[in-house]
């Protein structure tokens, strides 16, 4: 049997349904986050919010010269996941973005570079399952 269009479970921001389905995606921006290249990470976390639950940005690699404009631009694209129940999460910010996204009122959750947001350590292996 082919694959039709309903199957497909309706994830865009207009859905009233709730979805059985929880999908994170993860950004992972690295360089000067300014201008034209933080338009760019904001833009497409809206995009990654019509179909992801949560998007999970790591700013591990960025530099950030002017944490308020950032804090700025990604206030509508958290607004925007905020509104239907889905979230942002910021992880390794530097203190004064870390700052500027509460200062900004931005609906997101902000974890500095410090905070090891718990899925990063290690995690003990299990022994294998035997058969008896």
């Amino acid at each position: 049997m082919a694959h039709q269009p309903t199957d497909v479970p309706d994830r865009s921001l207009n859905s009233d349904r709730p979805s059985r389905v929880w999908l994170t995606a993860v950004l992972r921006p690295a360089g000067t986050l300014a201008d034209a290249f933080a338009d760019a990470v904001a833009q497409t976390i809206d995009e990654l919010s019509r179909t992801a639950n949560m998007v999970v940005v790591d700013l591990e690699a960025a530099q950030i010269p002017d944490a308020e404009a950032v804090a700025d631009r990604l206030r509508p694209p958290a607004a925007r996941l905020a509104s239907v129940g889905k979230c942002l999460l910021l992880l390794n910010l530097p203190e004064a973005l870390v700052y500027a996204v509460q200062a900004e009122d931005v609906p997101a959750v902000a974890l500095p570079a410090d905070v090891d947001p718990g899925w990063t350590r290690r995690r003990p292996r299990r022994p294998a399952i035997t058969r008896r």
